[in-house]
């Protein structure tokens, strides 16, 4: 089988996706273009601290955390994500940390990076970190799922765990299959946006 990502480049710096040197819409772009994401509602305050949370976990979940600079504030979330990974029972050797995927159905392709992709609770999981809103985090893990799902009979599980400062989480499991369709839905809409443009 091929691996469709290996025609995949994702720039973090710009935040855009190319598949065999053509850009790709981004998963969070798609949902923008919707109208799901309204994004006046971020404050520069709540961006900067989801930044260095999803970045601190990050590091910790590929092992290279150095604890020591952790800034204070966020050392709750770091720990809210550390004790989720030990309830979860995660092997973190195994799983696709940030790894950008690339998705293809029926004339509409995406790309995204998912947070955390591998096996938990006893089977495979795709997993979303979150300090603030999740509203659309149902139809962008199902962009990540279908993406990597490529060649698999079985959908893996959909779970935000959203991460608080006293260090607790509450996972969020997102079960709702017409999410794929409505993402589906999206992406075309922001394609005809893009064309009418």
């Amino acid at each position: 089988m091929i691996d469709q990502n290996d025609g995949l480049r994702f720039e973090r710096e710009d935040h855009q996706y190319f598949y065999d040197g053509r850009p790709v819409r981004g998963v969070t772009e798609i949902l923008e273009a919707a109208g799901y994401v309204d994004r006046r509602w971020f404050t520069a305050a709540a961006r900067a601290r989801g930044s260095a949370v999803h970045k601190a976990v990050e590091l910790l979940a590929r092992g290279d955390l150095d604890e020591r600079t952790v800034d204070p504030r966020i050392i709750g979330y770091v720990e809210a994500a550390r004790a989720f990974i030990a309830a979860g029972r995660i092997d973190l050797s195994v799983c696709a940390v940030e790894q950008p995927v690339y998705g293809c159905r029926g004339g509409v392709e995406w790309a995204g990076t998912p947070d955390l992709v591998g096996p938990a609770f006893g089977g495979e999981v795709v997993i979303d970190w979150k300090t603030g809103s999740s509203a659309t985090a149902g139809l962008a893990l199902a962009a990540y799922e279908m993406a990597t799902r490529e060649g698999r009979p079985v959908a893996r599980r959909r779970l935000v765990v959203e991460l608080k400062r006293t260090g607790r989480y509450r996972l969020v499991e997102h079960k709702d299959v017409t999410d794929y369709a409505r993402f589906l839905a999206a992406a075309r809409e922001a394609m005809r946006m893009e064309a009418a443009a």
